[in-house]
């Protein structure tokens, strides 16, 4: 790729194709990994998508409170973090 300076930023003049890094055993992995697991990803995905998100002063702060749990529960079963919180911030702080 290309970058030329303009008065306005960067923009990109010209870009090529690189060689694939991935073998076809790599790539057969992960078209297996994705038909296996995605069902079970899109499911998470569409319940929380059910879960009302949207918090102003006549709104039931509980679906708020459920929507940040299963988030929280989500990024604690991957076992990648030590530790998962739900943080909250005081209304009207500028949060």
């Amino acid at each position: 790729m290309v970058l030329r300076k303009s008065c306005v930023g960067f923009k990109i003049t010209r870009m090529t194709l690189s060689a694939p890094t991935i073998t076809d055993d790599q790539l057969v992995k992960a078209q297996k990994a994705v038909r296996e697991f995605f069902p079970e990803a899109l499911g998470k995905l569409q319940g929380l998508v059910r879960i009302p998100g949207i918090a102003w002063e006549a709104f039931d702060a509980n679906q708020l409170v459920l929507s940040a749990e299963k988030v929280r529960e989500l990024f604690a079963r991957t076992g990648v973090f030590d530790e998962v919180q739900i943080l909250r911030s005081e209304y009207g702080q500028g949060a």
